[in-house]
């Protein structure tokens, strides 16, 4: 087994310890000073760079879906965001916390499944759905369509699986 070899199981073992530790710390500053709304951006970045350092993609899933809550919480309760505008803003940085697993998977480990890709566009659609009900272009009973017609997005999900599988044996 070679030095880098070594170095990098080490650093996979060392890693959730790391975390951790930064959690407590994070925490127990947490209880001294006001960073509630930046909790989940600090522990998002906190994956984020566990990953870069790892690249283990089980570290990334956490850092993008905490990094884009954490800044919709920051963005959505600077601009005294409530009802369903924040619920607007929470689901949008949650679409661009999935975005960015894709893009930042695609940087560092392509190729990238598409998963991601799926998650951001229907978690921002609803986000969407919520601003516009928030500034009254939407009705709220628009959840009521939303739910009826819900399985048409399942079978375009089913039929880009089926689409890609066929890609994938032939290449």
């Amino acid at each position: 087994m070679n030095n880098s070899d070594y170095d990098r199981r080490r650093m996979h073992r060392l890693m959730p310890g790391l975390i951790m530790i930064g959690l407590g710390v994070l925490f127990l500053i947490g209880q001294f000073l006001p960073i509630g709304d930046w909790i989940l951006l600090i522990m998002g970045l906190a994956f984020l760079v566990s990953y870069y350092i790892t690249r283990r993609d089980g570290l990334l899933w956490p850092a993008g879906i905490l990094s884009g809550l954490g800044l919709a919480i920051i963005v959505g309760n600077a601009l005294r965001l409530d009802g369903p505008m924040m619920a607007g803003a929470i689901l949008l940085g949650l679409s661009g916390g999935f975005f960015s697993i894709y893009i930042i998977d695609q940087i560092f480990t392509p190729p990238t499944p598409v998963g991601p890709l799926w998650a951001g566009a229907g978690t921002g659609l609803a986000g969407v759905i919520f601003v516009l009900i928030g500034v009254g272009a939407l009705p709220e009973n628009v959840w009521g369509v939303v739910g009826q017609l819900w399985p048409i997005f399942l079978i375009l999900a089913g039929i880009s699986t089926v689409v890609g599988a066929f890609r994938r044996r032939e290449g």
